[in-house]
């Protein structure tokens, strides 16, 4: 790839500071990786927004291979895409349907709903319909924390009933936190413990791989996790190995996500606190006002200010009142 193709800067899923929460950052590895697979057509399930989507068909036009993006509810950025780059194909079902009717990329990137049963379906599908050697590339997102050994859901309702009973809503989770709640990353829906059997994105893969002879699996423990599988008997099995195999549960880059994940996630736990702190003091102050401003307005109050104004020099109690409740105090923050 040119430096143009690979800068993760050029597109919109590049936001340092904030989540790193699109495959846009795997450009540099996840092209490459595609290119040597050979692959002719990319599906991406789970499009969103369209960031990596993005990224997908400015690669892939002059190279002649076919992109198409699964949503369901797929955002206005999305569906501007689709309406600027007719070479994109925009499925909008969900993966579920899309799979079983579509014609099969060679390549599939799988990003949508972050739970074991829904993966593990998305996964089944396309090896009984195309297994072996002939199976597709297979490219991941979330195979590490949070998404790697605990579910969350955008659809709980699409999810059997034997999962439902496990799903908390509104809640946080916090890396080496088992259970939810005690602040950290917000989530809608989300499985109530951490790990265990058929709980989360990276288990799902692994059970995949487990249950099908040659499926071989690796996990790059960066940006939530970029995870890839592939059957060692495909004639490009040995180019992806390769440029994988050096990333695959590297050390240092798992310490380093680690890090990352935890400062991600404390500064949101704090920003709340500080919020509800804010909060708090507030409503303290605005009470404390309403009370000095009771007291100023008194008659008796007012006697008194008036007479020891006449034995000091300085302001009267009523002026320091006004003082201490004026918006323009540079001593009083608000």
């Amino acid at each position: 790839m040119s430096g143009s193709d690979s800068d993760p800067a050029a597109v919109r899923g590049y936001d340092p500071g904030r989540w790193g929460y699109s495959m846009a950052n795997f450009a540099e590895l996840m092209l490459p990786v595609i290119e040597a697979s050979g692959a002719r057509s990319v599906a991406e399930v789970g499009a969103y927004g369209g960031d990596l989507t993005e990224v997908l068909v400015e690669w892939a036009e002059p190279r002649g291979v076919a992109v198409t993006a699964i949503d369901p509810l797929p955002q206005p950025a999305l569906e501007d895409l689709a309406a600027r780059r007719p070479e994109l194909d925009l499925i909008r079902l969900t993966s579920a349907e899309a799979l079983a009717a579509m014609e099969l990329a060679d390549a599939f990137v799988i990003d949508g709903d972050h739970n074991y049963h829904t993966v593990s379906e998305e996964l089944a599908t396309i090896a009984d319909r195309k297994g072996g050697a002939e199976m597709p590339l297979l490219l991941f997102h979330d195979v590490c924390w949070p998404h790697g050994r605990r579910d969350s859901y955008y659809a709980p309702e699409r999810v059997p009933e034997e999962y439902q009973e496990s799903i908390v809503a509104d809640t946080t989770i916090f890396p080496g936190e088992p259970g939810t709640g005690g602040g950290g990353l917000p989530y809608p829906w989300a499985a109530a413990r951490e790990g265990g059997p058929r709980n989360g994105v990276l288990t799902a893969i692994e059970d995949f791989a487990a249950g099908r002879p040659g499926v071989r699996v690796a996990a790059m423990p960066m940006f939530f996790g970029f995870g890839v599988a592939w059957h060692e008997d495909a004639p490009w099995a040995g180019a992806v190995a390769e440029l994988v195999e050096p990333w695959d549960r590297n050390p240092i880059l798992t310490r380093l996500e680690a890090n990352r994940a935890f400062h991600l996630a404390n500064q949101i736990r704090t920003q709340v606190k500080l919020e509800e702190t804010e909060l708090v003091l507030g409503n303290r102050i605005e009470r404390l006002e309403a009370v000095l401003r009771g007291i100023q307005s008194s008659r008796a109050f007012q006697a008194v200010s008036r007479i020891t104004a006449l034995r000091a020099d300085g302001p009267s109690w009523s002026e320091q009142i006004d003082l201490a409740l004026s918006k323009d105090d540079p001593q009083v923050e608000r």
